[in-house]
């Protein structure tokens, strides 16, 4: 398990891993669904794999692979 706080302003935000992400006492991650400042102090101070950052899936790239359609001419009148 990774345990690691991070001091600004005289606040202290304990981020842990958990579940192969990285969690954050902020919850910022949770919120607005990519990940909070603390946790991307961590990822760039220390060596942290890309893959533990925790991206909500609709900020992927892979979320929006489109999906062909197919309509019949006739339904489009």
């Amino acid at each position: 398990m990774f345990f690691r706080t991070v001091e600004r302003e005289g606040r202290v935000h304990l981020i842990k891993k958990c579940r192969n992400k990285l969690k954050c006492d902020c919850l910022g991650d949770v919120f607005s669904g990519i990940p909070c400042r603390h946790q991307i102090v961590i990822f760039i101070k220390s060596t942290v794999d890309f893959i533990l950052l925790p991206f909500n899936q609709r900020w992927c790239k892979d979320f929006y692979v489109e999906q062909p359609t197919i309509l019949d001419p006739d339904d489009l009148y």
